[in-house]
């Protein structure tokens, strides 16, 4: 999913304060005129935000959020910028787990920061399409990237918080991914629609001083 860019004539995101009208827990919006829903970190409620109130129930969960490891909120320096960490997903394709949690600067847009068994990484959306997903090698930036897996099939196992699209337990989408020059190039393919996102690797420790949590470790220890 491709994420929307901040304009050009300045941020206009704001940070508003709400109540989920489920179970009356408070929350914040951190890209207020950005976001489009928020699932509720107390109750799991998804509320919309593009109604005619501030907050509607479209759908309840019944479902506690566990601690994450980033808590909705928090703020960090990633590569010179500071980011709030405003929603958190689980995805699953059957083999792996691995957590997404959205970043937001209203100069700057979206980020993905990606945590995985073997450590962390950045994702920056990518407008452009790369090459088709089906080929197994390309060019890129002048560096052979090799795909790692077929297309899979990646589902949402959890989403808490507030993102630009509509988002719930339960999604599916195919997706794969590439390598090469120290980077990954993803790629989700929702209908006949392609999503590029590049990662570049960030050391587990850096990411524990940026967000102010303790250091998850990471194998490899580089790169």
């Amino acid at each position: 999913m491709n994420a929307p860019t901040a304009s050009a004539s300045g941020p206009v995101a704001a940070t508003k304060a709400l109540v989920c009208p489920s179970c009356g827990g408070p929350f914040q919006l951190h890209a207020a005129g950005y976001s489009t829903l928020h699932v509720c970190q107390y109750c799991g409620s998804e509320i919309d935000l593009m109604g005619d109130d501030d907050a509607r129930l479209i759908n309840e969960h019944v479902e506690a959020a566990k601690t994450l490891l980033i808590p909705l909120g928090t703020k960090g320096v990633v590569s010179g910028v500071e980011w709030v960490c405003v929603g958190n997903i689980e995805k699953t394709d059957g083999w792996d787990e691995w957590e997404e949690f959205l970043l937001f600067n209203p100069y700057h847009g979206y980020r993905w920061l990606i945590y995985q068994a073997n450590g962390w990484s950045v994702g920056t959306p990518i407008l452009s399409n790369p090459a088709h997903p089906r080929r197994r090698t390309f060019q890129y930036e002048g560096v052979r990237m090799k795909r790692t897996y077929d297309p899979a099939e990646s589902r949402i196992e959890r989403a808490i918080g507030e993102f630009y699209w509509q988002v719930k337990k339960g999604d599916a989408v195919r997706s794969t991914s590439y390598v090469g020059g120290g980077i990954v190039l993803s790629c989700e393919m929702p209908g006949d629609e392609f999503n590029w996102t590049r990662e570049e690797f960030v050391p587990s420790n850096a990411v524990a001083k940026a967000f102010g949590i303790e250091d998850t470790g990471q194998y490899p220890r580089f790169g």
